[in-house]
């Protein structure tokens, strides 16, 4: 698990497999892992398999979530933390 106060980066040639927790995640790459976060952006290149809790939520044109599990915090104060 990646827990990480402030900010994940996510490079198209990337892959990361697991569970991650960060402020704010960008995605160009490809992301295999349950994801918690403020602010979630996936880029064209990106791909997302996982469940995902968000606050914020951008998806470019191009950008692929693959995901059975999709919360968003907007009215929640706090992160949930995934297990």
């Amino acid at each position: 698990m990646i827990l990480n106060d402030q900010q994940s980066f996510y490079k198209k040639t990337g892959i990361f497999f697991g569970k991650l927790a960060a402020k704010k995640i960008i995605v160009e790459g490809e992301v295999i892992a349950d994801i918690e976060t403020e602010s979630l952006h996936l880029k064209p290149t990106g791909i997302i398999d996982g469940d995902l809790i968000y606050r914020t939520l951008i998806i470019e044109s191009g950008g692929l979530l693959k995901s059975s599990r999709v919360l968003s915090m907007y009215k929640n104060n706090n992160l949930i933390k995934l297990k």
